[in-house]
């Protein structure tokens, strides 16, 4: 599992790509290391969002929206209606090719301006009740709290689960949808195409309106962080009931309303130029599995060396471990301690916030559930010698916390 010429071969192939984007030529001798792919990545993002800015001109003036290959621009306002239309044959964003579906995406500048947008939205229309769990992600569930989505005294429900969730494929399994219900909303940000594409056409299939809210950085960029860019997608089928289609298309339009609003459109300087690469579907597939991969392993070999009940939900993208009863702010020290000593023996590790990197990365995250903190590590596809090390180095300053 993951020896060194099998992990630099997939890192050389994500940036040959890149570069072949940017018609540079890419000398493969000068990837030694997981940091040299980091760097490497880095010059290459700055070069792309320069590729991208000098070739877009953004204003207010009508006259200059944009269409250009793969991308639509218009709009009348850029600021409140500058919406985009993408159509890049890649795993991005999945596409239910049936005549009976309707789709509708909206691209914002972040995965939490597509959340907050939808929710602000549901709230000013203040028509539905929201049913969802405490284990959905942290930030959405203090936002439908503050809301008080959940309560409201009406028959017309919408249900929302989020990838995150540890035991998520289970909650879509055990979902029931009652004849009440106009939508399922899903944050897709912890699934790969695959997965996701076979959730919307199974709802859509029992002709139930599914709303798809995603953060792009994560998964879908090739570990290049190019832009925080999130988006809204609406698959309506044609033969739900005539009354939940058009509470459904009013939902949307709302949602429009509110990104315009507060100015959270995405513009053309936001999508990677390189999601129009043919490469793009493998090479997201290969990097997904590999993190997949090295998160199941981590997981085994840290549940081993800690003798502790550790959590490795459904996506298995990071590994969640109990915190010992410190301050927060001691244990932030400690660890951030820890991974600067990690670094100064070349082990590819950071303390930030996240999952999807190209290297191991820690931080504290929240659980609302038994409102307490816990440690979450974010494996990488990175070398087996670097894991081991990491585990047992890891463990010993657990500890010692």
């Amino acid at each position: 599992m993951n020896n060194y010429e099998d992990v630099m071969e997939r890192k050389r192939e994500e940036i040959r790509v890149l570069s072949d984007y940017l018609q540079i030529y890419f000398e493969k001798k000068t990837l030694n290391s997981i940091t040299d792919v980091v760097t490497v990545k880095r010059k290459l993002r700055t070069k792309l969002r320069h590729s991208v800015c000098d070739n877009t001109d953004l204003t207010n003036f009508q006259e200059n929206a944009m269409n250009i290959s793969g991308i639509e621009y218009e709009y009348s306002y850029q600021r409140y209606d500058g919406c985009l239309k993408v159509d890049f044959d890649t795993v991005v964003i999945p596409k239910i090719f049936s005549k009976k579906i309707i789709q509708r995406t909206l691209w914002t500048t972040s995965g939490m301006g597509a959340i907050s947008s939808l929710l602000l939205a549901i709230y000013i229309l203040n028509e539905y009740n929201c049913r969802y769990d405490d284990d959905i992600y942290f930030e959405t569930y203090k936002l439908m709290h503050f809301l008080k989505l959940k309560g409201n005294k009406t028959n017309k429900g919408i249900i929302y689960i989020d990838s995150i969730q540890p035991q998520f494929f289970r909650t879509v399994r055990d979902l029931q949808v009652e004849s009440e219900i106009i939508a399922i909303i899903v944050d897709t940000t912890c699934l790969d195409y695959q997965q996701s594409y076979k959730i919307i056409s199974t709802f859509c299939k029992k002709n139930i309106s599914c709303i798809v809210v995603r953060s792009h950085t994560k998964l879908d960029m090739l570990g290049t962080e190019y832009s925080k860019l999130g988006s809204v997608t609406y698959y309506i089928p044609f033969r739900i009931e005539h009354e939940k289609k058009i509470m459904v298309k009013n939902i949307l339009k709302r949602n429009m309303d509110m990104l315009g609003m507060f100015g959270i459109w995405a513009s053309p300087k936001d999508i990677p130029p390189f999601w129009n690469m043919s490469a793009l579907n493998t090479l997201c597939s290969q990097r997904i599995s590999a993190l997949v991969k090295s998160n199941k392993y981590a997981y085994i070999k840290l549940k081993e060396a800690l003798l502790k009940k550790i959590i490795l939900p459904d996506h298995s993208l990071f590994i969640l471990i109990p915190m010992k009863q410190l301050d927060t702010n001691i244990l932030r020290k400690k660890l951030k301690i820890f991974v600067e000593m990690e670094r100064q023996r070349d082990i590819p590790i950071a303390f930030a916030t996240g999952f999807g990197f190209d290297i191991v990365v820690i931080d504290l995250y929240y659980d609302v559930i038994s409102s307490s903190n816990f440690i979450r590590l974010a494996w990488a596809d990175i070398l087996l010698s670097d894991t081991e090390t990491l585990i047992q180095d890891f463990a010993r300053c657990y500890y010692e916390l």
